[in-house]
């Protein structure tokens, strides 16, 4: 029988820190990501901003969207597949702001899953 590890974390990110991980890695093991909750709290300016969801710092997107204005959402992994949102082996949650013309939205994102 398979053995599995419960595994959270929180990611926060600004102007200054473009990047957090939102779950960190767990060497050698992957990590399955069950939900994600992603709030931000203060809105890009001067046009254009956007919050990602990675497999990985610089990794695959997950998911992505429009940070010019206060938001949240709550993002369910559960059912793809049947455990989560498989990250690389190694790999941690990483959430990052980026493309605003002024000054990048800041964020956080909370997130639960397992691993094996």
């Amino acid at each position: 029988m398979a053995t599995y590890q419960n595994v959270s974390g929180r990611g926060a990110v600004t102007e200054a820190a473009k990047t957090a991980d939102a779950i960190a890695a767990v060497t050698g093991k992957v990590i399955f990501v069950q939900q994600v909750h992603v709030a931000i709290t203060t809105a890009a300016t001067g046009g254009g901003g956007i919050i990602t969801l990675r497999d990985g710092t610089g990794g695959t997107v997950i998911w992505q969207a429009v940070a010019t204005a206060l938001a949240t959402w709550n993002i369910e992994l559960s059912t793809n597949p049947a455990f989560g949102y498989p990250l690389t082996s190694g790999n941690a949650l990483s959430v990052e702001v980026s493309g605003a013309v002024t000054d990048d939205a800041t964020a956080f994102a909370i997130a639960t899953g397992i691993a094996n």
